[in-house]
Parts: structure tokens; C-alpha cells; sequence
């Protein structure tokens, strides 16, 4: 007798199929959808740049003495720390390049530095004063040489016998020699005539009448009737107008000349 295999029941085959159904569910669940957003690429974090260095500060640009040279024509300025000097050309304003101050004068200059100079009104001969404003050379143009030094207001002669006792600037006129106390606030002029000093008046207040727009005196120049003054500390100047009297605005240096001023 042959017997036939029993076939499966119908519920089987639902069990079957449903078995089927959901493993190629899992296996679909497990690919990635070619639709789905590729996630971003992973970045390492940006190296912090080194540290910018500033620029270097350019140098401040100071006078700290001047005196004509060639008549108007020539002025020369000298920095505040008293080592370097150029030429200024009042008459349009352009300035030479910087030297040192050693090489002025034929290169005999006493000083290394100086703190304040001053011709008088010929330009037969320039005093030169140390930093201190304590002492001076003179140098003789007529004979290209210095005489030696003296401590100011130590000398025989009555010129030098000032109440002043230390130099910040000086300047001459046809008429006065003055000269302006360490600290710039004083001054004291000798006239020729009567071959004299004057009293000691302050600056401020006396000088030109008053009205004066610096406080302080560090350097001084006379170009024709006016005289430029420097401050103190050589940032700043006025120019005083002698033949009426009356001063300018101030200034600063930077406005000098064609302001290229520089003694680097």
C-alpha cells in the first residue's frame, strides 16, 4: 500500500510565509537608505594661529636744540636725547637725513650729547651746552675751533655771569641774547647795548607780553624776525612773531617743515 506525504495544512504555510516576511524585514532594516543624508565628515579642531606680534612703534620725533646756520637759510635741529641733528631748510621746508651730533663742527665737538646750542647774531660763534645745561664750549667759526670748556656762570666775564645757572634753550637777536632756565619757564636776556643781564622774568607770563600757548621753553630758533619755541619735552612748538609781537597757534612737531622730520 503506498502512502502519500501528508501536505502541509494551510496554516502552516501562513506561519511560513510570515516567518520569511519578517527576516527580509530585519535584513531591509539593516541597510542604509541611499536617500538618508550622509552625515558630516569628522573635522579635527582648528590649530590655534600663533600669537600676532604688534609692529614695531615708530620712535617719537623730539627737538631738544636748535640753532641757525648759514644765516636763514639753515637751521639745524638737534633730538631731544641730544645725539643726533639734522639740517632744516626753512624756506621750503625739507630736512636732511639724520647724523650724529659728534660730527658737527669739524667733528671737535667736547660733548656727546647736547642740550642746547645758540649763535649769535653774526654766527661768528655758536655756545654749545651740555645736557645738564651746566656747561658750554664755544665754538670760533672765524677760527674753525673751540675754545675750552667752562661751567656756566662760572666764567670771569660778565656775559656768562647769568642768574640763570642751568641752560634748557637760548636764542640771539641783532639787539638781546636770551637765554631760558633748565625747566624752560624762566628766562633772562642780555642786551648789547648796555652790556648787560636783565632781571630774570617768566615766561608765561612776561615773555612778548604773555599769551604764550606753551608752557615751557626746550629749545629756541630765530629765523628772521620769528623765533620758533619748543616745549619742554619737544613735541610741541609756537612761533613768535618778534617785529609785532604776537605768537602763533602751537603745533605739533609733527607739522614742522614739510613734516618729514626724523632723526632715525
Amino acid at each position: 500500500m503506498t502512502y502519500a506525504a501528508p501536505r502541509p495544512s494551510f496554516a502552516v504555510l501562513l506561519l511560513l510565509a510570515g516567518l520569511l516576511l519578517g527576516a527580509l524585514g530585519c535584513d531591509s532594516a539593516a541597510t542604509t537608505d541611499p536617500t538618508d543624508p550622509v552625515p558630516p565628515p569628522v573635522v579635527d579642531p582648528p590649530v590655534d594661529p600663533p600669537p600676532t606680534t604688534d609692529p614695531p612703534e615708530e620712535a617719537e620725533v623730539a627737538v631738544g636744540a636748535a640753532y641757525p646756520n648759514a644765516a636763514d637759510a639753515r637751521v639745524i635741529l638737534i633730538s631731544a636725547e641730544g645725539d643726533r641733528y639734522v639740517l632744516w631748510n626753512p624756506a621750503n621746508g625739507s630736512f636732511s637725513s639724520a647724523r650724529s651730533v659728534s660730527a658737527l663742527e669739524n667733528g671737535d665737538l667736547p660733548f656727546g650729547r647736547l642740550g642746547a646750542a645758540v649763535s649769535t647774531s653774526d654766527e661768528l660763534e655758536t655756545y654749545f651746552f651740555d645736557m645738564n645745561g651746566e656747561n658750554y664750549a664755544v665754538y670760533e667759526r672765524d677760527e674753525a675751533e673751540f675754545d675750552e670748556v667752562e661751567e656756566f656762570g662760572e666764567d670771569d666775564t660778565d656775559f656768562m655771569d647769568a642768574d640763570i645757572e642751568e641752560v634748557s634753550a637760548a636764542y640771539a637777536t641783532s639787539a638781546q641774547f636770551f637765554m631760558f632756565d633748565k625747566q624752560g619757564t624762566t628766562y633772562q636776556a642780555w642786551n648789547y647795548t648796555t652790556e648787560a643781564w636783565g632781571p630774570v622774568f617768566s615766561f608765561i607770563t612776561d615773555f612778548g607780553g604773555g599769551g604764550t600757548p606753551i608752557a615751557s621753553v626746550g629749545a629756541a630758533v630765530n629765523v628772521g624776525s620769528l623765533v620758533y619755541l619748543f616745549n619742554r619735552d619737544g613735541s610741541e612748538y609756537t612761533i613768535y612773531n618778534d617785529a609785532n609781537r604776537t605768537f602763533s597757534d602751537d603745533f605739533d612737531i609733527s607739522e614742522l617743515g614739510d613734516g618729514t622730520l626724523s632723526f632715525e
